[in-house]
């Protein structure tokens, strides 16, 4: 049986979506099983929060042989390192907090890859992170920053790329949602923060990682 794994954050959970079943992990299951006319093995290796460090920590305790059984394992993470990066520097801590963020960024995802590697030979695909806030100076750099680190890691490990800030820029108030305006103070105007995918957003998530399978 075919199996893959998603690892990540809210987003491979599926916040923002109307159901689980309209995530990307789930919408790529559902292409799957219509190609291979067979049952698919998914396993979603995700919670809303997590930073690269936790995804890791979690990754590395789970069943060793559900890594090496699988086919493709899909890794979009950072987004949440960016955030927690971005609320200790709103409350004062020193800007190079980001710096040493992404550093540290770097270092869990070249773990990772390098644990997958070394018991699997699963495809590993790699997201890059839409902006949800395009007018954001800030977010437009320090996304960037990330999306950079996840590229050269991309081409060091020799694994697939989803550029899925591509499929989003420009469309970000059709595929966010609560969008409203693309600025970071928008998190504070609402109950709901503007950064999940919707349904689009997830659809185009999962129209962009798929031909990478």
């Amino acid at each position: 049986m075919f199996e893959y794994m998603a690892l990540g954050d809210s987003i491979t959970v599926g916040v923002g979506a109307s159901s689980r079943c309209c995530a990307y992990p789930w919408l790529i299951k559902q292409s799957l099983v219509q190609k291979l006319a067979s049952p698919v093995g998914l396993r979603v290796v995700a919670r809303s929060g997590w930073t690269s460090a936790a995804l890791m920590t979690s990754l590395f305790s789970q069943d060793p042989n559900l890594i090496r059984r699988s086919n493709v394992i899909v890794i979009w993470i950072g987004g949440d390192d960016l955030v927690k990066a971005g609320r200790a520097i709103l409350r004062g801590r020193d800007s190079k907090l980001l710096t040493l963020m992404l550093t540290r960024y770097k270092q869990n995802l070249n773990t990772m890859i390098c644990g997958i590697k070394r018991i699997s030979n699963a495809k590993i695909i790699l997201c890059t992170q839409y902006n949800p806030f395009p007018n954001s100076p800030i977010a437009i750099s320090s996304i960037q920053s990330l999306n950079q680190i996840t590229k050269a890691a991309a081409t060091c490990h020799r694994t697939e790329l989803a550029l899925i800030h591509l499929a989003f820029a420009g469309h970000e108030a059709q595929l966010i949602q609560c969008y409203n305006g693309g600025r970071i103070e928008d998190v504070f105007n609402g109950t709901t923060p503007p950064i999940h995918p919707n349904n689009a957003g997830q659809r185009v998530a999962a129209d962009v990682i798929y031909p990478r399978f």
